[in-house]
């Protein structure tokens, strides 16, 4: 993540990163539910949680077997779909 101003920029490199951590997850809600939504939330309660997505982020497909992605500013309650490519994991 780079700052830029007041808030941290998160880039594609470091969303792919949160997301491969989450990855493993998936398989077990997926014996529950036929769809898997992941929420990412960056809630504001230090410094390091200011985050706020960098364009190229917002504009990237990302790896998951999610099949959907949203990332919530806590701070803002603003919240953003991020692309998910079809069948990356499946």
């Amino acid at each position: 993540m780079r700052r830029a101003g007041s808030d941290w920029q998160c880039k594609p490199h470091d969303m792919q990163k949160k997301l491969d951590d989450k990855r493993e997850k998936c398989s077990a809600y997926r014996a529950k539910c036929d769809r898997v939504w992941l929420l990412v939330v960056a809630a504001g309660e230090d410094e390091s949680s200011f985050i706020e997505l960098a364009g190229e982020t917002r504009e990237r497909q990302f790896k998951s077997p999610f099949d959907r992605i949203l990332f919530m500013n806590a701070m803002s309650q603003n919240a953003h779909e991020l692309k998910v490519g079809p069948g990356q994991y499946a």
